[in-house]
């Protein structure tokens, strides 16, 4: 297959919302051929449809379920040893569990499998066929369009006890000394159902078996509710993962004069992770069920801290100033990336195939380090009637963390990275029930030179003398192939392949997808595979070859993975330069003991990226604001009444996205505002 799926378009271009062509996705295409289709050539699961481009909207064959239960047990003491010392303790334990499901598809599919009384000649094994052109899915039902259901479900428990020591001394010394301790164990389980996934595993040549030790691809027969996670037929990613962290801690207080205060403080933490290994599956026959396949341990001892100071000098033109400055060293755990997919079965040529070597990323990412600067002033002026407030920052990162979706996984890598602002903030009160309040924040960021990573949306990166290729089914990444080379193979299979290849337009793709190709973007298979039609056509070819991972002759491929992009001077994702949030209230007594308030805040931020890439127009999100009011009662016993409206001017902007993997299309999720929401909220303090 030669097409990437999306092209890199503009979120908000009306393109985006276009009718998603079937073909782009490898696992419709390869129910398509073969002589007696399940799919027909000429049918698109789609059908022409074109999505509302009102984002709200989705089609939905079922209606999304939402599950979270959290189970919260907290301890807290406080003991005074002495009038000055005082002994804390903290105690917390959290049980939580989330389960989620809803259409994957999201968007309307056109009947489109095959009615003729073969068309699912292959499912052997499997038995049912495609009666009057329904298939049965053990998990999804019967349905003559393709379905898409995914789940994802989670549990996770964590401990953490903290202990401090804390004085408040007349003198000018003080300090505050601790230690906590945090457990954490939480495994995410994540599944993608689609009766295409089922149909493709039971046509395979070994055929779809419903025994899981035996020849085939397991087909797990049970229904949605008792599945055996370990199917062939749906796609499984779970990332069971252990934390123990504990950490000593202290800052000492020194009151140099009634106007100057030193603060210090020293942190060590010691943190242990424990990742198990489940390498990704779907249609990947292995020599045994899903299973684990290792453990990565790590261990990281840190020290950071900071060093700083407080000064309030008597100013004529204010009534309180704080002028403050600090400089502090942060970390945060690295850890270990999802695993890679287990070696697949190589469909009509039998032998299994290891993971593509362009599908194989780093196992771990690195710490995060920090070193942060910060200067500010705090002042309160006319008699505490105006508050203003005033701050800049910069921050320089070692490793910073970025994750995004890459071959199925959720990868994490590391760039260094600088950042700045400046952050303004205004309290006024120019009577005794009127307040207004206005946060201005500035951001500056900057990806540091030398940085650069593979764009999966772009792997050929302005060398237009490469194209993109997806040889076979179950890989789930895209590859890059010279154009020349791509050339050679179709002119070759014009002039040798048989002519029922060339009888629709996709034969270009299909001579691709039947697998001239030892893994993505590797010359031939190899000798082994002798004998017959596939055998023949390819000791035939041996005077066509590339091989990416000869350094010497391609050596900026990674492998033909794709031409790395430059990220030196791009912006960090999610990093608009401005931001304002305004806010007022006015508040008056209606009734002895009882005041009434009526608030309003508005928000806006500028534009921002998705994505490291900063690639233009696809990462760019537009600038979006938001308004919320509400009104309150409330009495001097602690009761309120309060009625409120989020995002009252019902708009929807996107104000996040991210890029699915390749064998979806590198089609986009993207995120927007709640919708206007009115609700009533009742309090009571005792």
């Amino acid at each position: 297959m030669m097409s990437q799926g999306c092209r890199p378009g503009s979120l908000y271009n009306a393109d985006a919302f276009g009718a998603p062509n079937g073909d782009s996705l490898p696992y419709i295409f390869a129910l398509k051929g073969n002589g007696t289709p399940i799919i027909d050539d000429a049918s698109d699961p789609y059908g022409g449809l074109v999505q509302s481009q009102d984002i709200r909207q989705i089609s939905s064959r079922f209606d999304p379920i939402y599950r979270a239960q959290a189970d919260v047990l907290e301890l807290n003491l406080d003991y005074d040893l002495t009038p000055s010392l005082t002994f804390v303790s903290q105690t917390a334990y959290d049980r939580d569990r989330i389960f989620s499901t809803q259409d994957y598809n999201r968007f309307n599919t056109q009947p489109v499998i095959s009615t003729a009384p073969n068309a699912c000649r292959f499912f052997n094994n499997f038995g049912g066929g495609c009666p009057g052109g329904y298939f049965t899915d053990p998990q999804l039902g019967t349905s003559n369009a393709i379905v898409s259901q995914d789940i994802s479900q989670g549990h996770s428990r964590q401990f953490s006890q903290e202990f401090r020591l804390q004085s408040s001394f007349d003198g000018p010394i003080n300090f505050s000394l601790g230690a906590n301790y945090t457990k954490f164990n939480v495994n995410i389980d994540y599944y993608v159902f689609s009766n295409a996934f089922t149909m493709v595993a039971a046509q395979s040549i070994l055929f779809g078996s419903t025994d899981p030790n035996g020849p085939g691809t397991y087909i797990d027969p049970n229904p949605l509710d008792s599945i055996t996670g370990y199917g062939q037929n749906y796609y499984r990613s779970q990332n069971p993962y252990k934390l123990t962290s504990s950490s000593a801690f202290g800052e000492l207080y020194w009151q140099a004069n009634d106007a100057f205060k030193v603060t210090a403080g020293l942190r060590y933490t010691d943190d242990k992770k424990s990742f198990d290994l489940w390498p990704t599956q779907l249609l990947n026959k292995t020599a045994s069920p899903y299973h684990q396949e290792g453990v990565i341990k790590q261990h990281w001892g840190e020290l950071s801290g900071r060093l700083g100071f407080d000064w309030t000098p008597e100013l004529s033109f204010t009534d309180r100033t704080m002028v403050y400055a600090f400089y502090s060293r942060g970390y945060k755990a690295g850890g270990a990336n999802p695993p890679n997919m287990a070696p697949v079965w190589g469909g009509p040529l039998i032998n299994p195939l290891p993971v593509p070597p362009n599908a194989i990323h780093p196992a771990t990412f690195e710490p995060e380090f920090v070193n942060a600067f910060e200067i500010g002033a705090k002042n309160t002026l006319f008699g505490g009637g105006l508050i203003l407030n005033a701050d800049a920052f910069y921050y320089d990162y070692k490793d910073y963390q970025v994750s995004q979706i890459v071959d199925r996984l959720a990868l994490n890598e590391n760039f260094d990275a600088r950042l700045w602002g400046l952050e303004f903030e205004a309290l006024w009160s120019p009577t005794r029930n009127l307040h207004v309040n206005a946060n201005f924040g500035y951001l500056d960021t900057e990806i540091a030179d030398g940085e650069s990573s593979i764009d999966v949306m772009n792997r050929t990166y302005g060398h237009d003398d490469w194209v993109v290729l997806k040889n076979w089914i179950q890989y789930p990444s895209n590859c890059i192939v010279p154009k020349s080379f791509a050339s050679q193979v179709i002119a070759w299979a014009r002039a040798n392949a048989p002519d029922s290849w060339f009888s629709d337009p996709m034969y270009k793709e299909r001579t691709f997808f039947f697998g001239f190709f030892d893994s993505p973007c590797e010359g031939l298979y190899s000798p082994t595979h002798t004998g017959g039609f596939y055998g023949n056509l390819f000791s035939q070819m041996t005077e066509i070859s590339y091989d990416p991972y000869d350094q010497a002759a391609y050596p900026d491929t990674n492998g033909g993975a794709g031409f790395s992009t430059p990220l030196g001077g791009n912006e960090l994702p999610n990093s608009p330069h401005w931001t304002m949030n305004v806010g007022a209230q006015y508040s008056f007594d209606f009734r002895p003991g009882w005041k009434a308030t009526i608030r309003g805040d508005a928000y806006w931020q500028s534009q921002s990226w998705a994505r490291v890439y900063n690639l233009d127009p696809y990462d760019k999100l537009h600038g979006w604001y938001n308004a919320n009011l509400s009104v309150w009662v409330e009495d001097e016993d602690g009761l309120k009444i309060e009625l409120y409206a989020k995002n009252i001017l019902d708009k929807t902007p996107i104000t996040d996205a991210f890029l699915n993997s390749d064998d979806s299309g590198l089609t986009t999720n993207v995120f927007v505002l709640d919708p206007r929401l009115i609700g009533l909220s009742i309090k009571k303090e005792f």
